[in-house]
């Protein structure tokens, strides 16, 4: 019996999870920008003034990884303001790679 009630209750957990999720995923849907819709507005946030050491080194890794032809994806605070338009202070480059 034990085993049972355990079984119906992992059906219910898992049904309420799968209306949860459905309902989450109308709700992004209709979060989502649409081709007709108004780009993000620009912010008043400041760009940061990278030291031109920092900045070359940030240039020379994307150069190189460009070079080599290797797949990445900039993430952090530059992928950050290239959506937003929101800048934030940072001291790295937050880059993925593929294997």
């Amino acid at each position: 019996m034990c085993g049972q009630a355990t079984e119906l209750r992992f059906q219910v957990v898992h049904a309420e999870v799968y209306v949860y999720n459905r309902r989450m995923e109308d709700d992004i849907q209709r979060l989502v920008l649409q081709e007709n819709d108004k780009p993000v507005p620009v912010t008043s946030s400041v760009s940061p003034n990278f030291p031109e050491h920092q900045r070359a080194l940030f240039r020379e890794v994307l150069e190189l990884l460009n070079a080599s032809r290797v797949r990445y994806a900039v993430s952090g605070a530059f992928a950050l303001q290239q959506h937003t338009g929101i800048w934030r202070y940072t001291k790295d480059l937050d880059v993925f790679l593929t294997q």
